[in-house]
Parts: structure tokens; C-alpha cells; sequence
């Protein structure tokens, strides 16, 4: 089989070709003669001006000429006839789109889009000339009174001009509002996303201190050993320890490299601009929507928020509720339902998630916000999850909001996750 490849050039001319064809289909005869107004115009308007890297004169021809042919065959397949009525009847409508690009062209049309007022004269204009030249290679200039072929044609050509000023217009409104919702999603990923880089910093950060601890103890245990008998009698056992705190010390750089990384991506959130709970609230419903249409669950989000209040650690707030929202999402099996509610009183801002799925078991409760405990695991490769969510949500909000998370229960009924943070933790709406 042949791969033919079509340059955008001619697929563009095709498709104008094409449409103002068909659409020439649809038409009135206002001289009851073969001089017909069509809505091809208007598409081949449109096109000519959109596809700005076609020729408008060659273009224009291909499609005069396409017409003709088209009609020509149209009408010796419905009616028979000579050669002569077809040229007679359908190459006029040749002279007329040649004619309308030669004015588009001339008027160098598309550098004037910006200018709608012009534009619509010169649509107008080109329009009432072309319609003209065809009506006069027809000899039915004068086929009734001047006057009521010129202000039928001029009223056509005011018709069409607008005609076609509101199909641009609208399309351009439509694309800059499709490209409006697209750059909205894409923000909205990325705030995400930064969520979650902001927390596996907050992690990051934490298990920093443990390990300065760590190292700190390790040295010291040398030290002591060292400076001990039993130091003196087993020497291997010092150099093991030394050699420890060695290592420590190493995977201690390695993640202040991996710290200083992760901040130049997202800057400390104490620079950034504040964001209100509402605005939080509305970007995670639409995201965990979107993400629910991928995954093969039926889950049902909804939720409320009424609350004023704003926050600058907004990254670690959203961290705080798409973690639960996640650990919702995997506790239902196929279908399910999860309430995120958001409110305050005058003292705490309260965030409820709540879900029907699996729940969580009584001996399990006290246990589910250790780093590392899990009772999740992936089906396809048989691992148990690393155990970080709940533990990343405990510890944001103790250590940034100085709140704290509560959780009710009952299995095979679903859960019900509570954080509550001091309205003093926020800035006031």
C-alpha cells in the first residue's frame, strides 16, 4: 500500500474546496434565472481568512471552477442537456469566486481582521462586485429593473459580510475560551502537583532531623566505645561505628541535595501569595473529578464549603485533603461515594471527608497514622503500600497548622476523617 502524506497547504484548500461546494448546495434564486445565493460564501470566507497559508487567488479559482464542474454534473445527471446549458448556465459562478478573491486578495483581507468595521466593507464590497460580474456574463443585469437586481444584490452582500463576521468572531470566542479552560486544567494539574512535591519536602525535612539525631547518636556510641575498654579490646567494633556515622553523614547530603532541589521547584511557602479555602476546595473537587473518569471506579464527589478564610500554606492544605480524598478513593472497591465538607466556627476550621467504602477495622484505628503501616496493597504485584499518607496528613497538620486529625469508623461502613485547625493557624476572610 501507498503512505501518501498531504502538506497542510492542500489539505486546507481541500477542505474549502469541499465545504463551500456542499454549501453551495444550499441556496434561493431571487431572479427566479440559474443566478443563485448560496451559503458557500460565507464558509469560503471564513476559510480563506482562517487558513492563512493558502493562496486566496488560486484557491478561489479551485473552488469557481470546482462549482461549475460540480453543478455542471449535478444538473446533467438530474436533467441531460448539451455542454452549452451547462456552460452557460453554471461558469458564470467561476467568474463570480474568482472574482470575490481577487477583491479579498487586493484588499490584503486578512491583515485587516483587526479592524472589523473595514472588514465588513470590504466582505461587503467584494461580495456586490462579484455577484455583479456573475449577473452581467448572465445578461440578466437588466432582466428586471435595475434598481431591484442592484439592492437585492447589495442587501446579499451586507447579509453575507455579517454573516460571515459573526461565524469569526465566534469561532475565535469559542477557541480562546477552549484555550482558556485548557491553560485553567493545566494550572490546576500543576497546583497539584506542587501539593504533592510541597509534601514530599515536608517529609523530606523531617527525616532530615531523624537523621542529624541518627548521626548524632551514632558518633556519640562511637565515641563512647572508643574511649572504652571494650573499644580498646574490640577496635573493629569502633571502626564500625565510625564508619557508620560515615554513611549517615553521606545520605545526610544527599537529601539536603535532593531538599535544595525540590525548593528550587517550589519556593518556601512562607514567599507565596495566599489562596482562600473556597478557591482550594474548587480546584481539588475538579481535579479528584477529572482523575475519578480515569480510573475503573464509579465514585461519586461532592461536597460544600463555607468558610472566608485563606491560607498561605495552601500546598500543604491541598496536600492534607487529596491524601484523605486518595485514601477514600482506595478504600471503595468499585463504587462509591465521598462528602468533602468544609466549614468554621469561631474558634477551628473543620474539614470532613467521608466515604462508604471498606473502613477501617478496630485494632487498626489506633495504628493508621504510624509511618510504614499499611493494610493496602497493589493486586497486580502483590506489595503492601509504603504507609506515608495518613503519616504525611498527621504531621502537616500538627507541625504546619497545629491542628490535629481524628477518625471514626465501623468496617464494611466506611470512614469519617476530621481535621480541625485553629482559626488563629489562618488569615481571616
Amino acid at each position: 500500500m501507498f503512505n501518501i502524506r498531504i502538506n497542510d497547504k492542500i489539505k486546507h484548500t481541500i477542505i474549502t474546496v469541499f465545504l463551500t461546494v456542499i454549501l453551495g448546495q444550499f441556496y434561493f434564486n431571487p431572479f427566479y434565472t440559474e443566478f443563485r445565493i448560496t451559503l458557500g460564501v460565507i464558509a469560503l470566507t471564513f476559510l480563506l481568512i482562517y487558513f492563512n497559508d493558502i493562496s486566496i487567488l488560486k484557491t478561489s479559482f479551485i473552488v469557481g471552477l470546482s462549482v461549475f464542474l460540480f453543478r455542471g454534473m449535478v444538473y446533467y445527471s438530474m436533467h441531460g442537456g448539451t455542454v452549452n446549458d451547462i456552460i452557460a448556465n453554471y461558469l458564470p459562478a467561476l467568474f463570480y469566486y474568482y472574482t470575490f478573491g481577487i477583491v479579498l486578495h487586493n484588499f490584503n483581507i486578512r491583515k485587516k481582521m483587526i479592524y472589523p468595521l473595514n472588514v465588513f466593507f470590504i466582505l461587503s464590497f467584494s461580495d456586490i462586485v462579484s455577484n455583479i460580474v456573475e449577473i452581467s456574463i448572465r445578461n440578466e443585469l437588466f432582466i428586471l429593473s435595475f434598481s431591484k437586481i442592484i439592492s437585492n444584490i447589495f442587501i446579499t452582500g451586507v447579509i453575507r459580510a455579517v454573516a460571515s463576521l459573526i461565524l469569526y468572531r465566534t469561532f475565535y470566542s469559542l477557541k480562546d475560551l477552549a484555550l482558556k479552560e485548557e491553560k485553567r486544567i493545566e494550572r490546576e494539574n500543576l497546583f497539584v502537583l506542587s501539593s504533592k512535591i510541597v509534601c514530599e519536602k515536608f517529609y523530606l525535612e523531617k527525616s532530615m532531623q531523624d537523621i542529624e539525631t541518627a548521626m548524632e547518636t551514632s558518633y556519640s556510641v562511637y565515641m563512647k566505645v572508643k574511649n572504652s575498654k571494650f573499644g580498646e579490646e574490640n577496635p573493629n567494633i569502633s571502626k564500625k561505628l565510625i564508619n557508620l556515622s560515615h554513611k549517615i553523614h553521606e545520605i545526610k547530603k544527599d537529601y539536603r541535595r535532593i531538599l535544595l532541589g525540590i525548593g528550587g521547584i517550589v519556593p518556601d511557602l512562607k514567599v507565596k501569595n495566599i489562596m482562600t479555602v473556597e478557591n482550594i476546595f474548587n480546584i481539588i473537587i475538579e481535579s479528584n473529578l477529572r482523575y475519578n473518569k480515569l480510573i475503573e471506579k464509579k465514585i461519586n464527589l461532592i461536597g460544600s464549603c463555607n468558610t472566608n478564610l485563606k491560607t498561605k500554606d495552601y500546598l500543604s492544605l491541598t496536600s492534607i485533603i487529596n491524601n484523605l480524598i486518595n485514601n477514600s478513593v482506595d478504600a471503595i472497591n468499585k463504587k462509591g461515594k465521598i462528602i468533602l465538607d468544609i466549614w468554621e466556627n469561631s474558634n477551628y476550621l473543620y474539614i470532613r471527608i467521608k466515604d462508604n467504602g471498606e473502613g477501617i477495622k478496630k485494632e487498626d484505628i489506633g495504628l493508621i497514622f504510624n509511618p510504614g503501616f499499611s493494610t493496602k496493597y497493589d493486586k497486580s504485584t502483590g506489595k503492601m503500600s509504603t504507609g506515608v499518607g495518613l503519616s504525611h496528613v498527621n504531621n502537616i497538620t500538627k507541625d504546619v497548622f497545629n491542628g490535629k486529625v481524628s477518625v471514626e469508623s465501623e468496617y464494611n461502613r466506611g470512614a469519617v476523617f476530621t481535621i480541625s485547625i485553629p482559626i488563629s493557624s489562618m488569615i481571616g476572610g
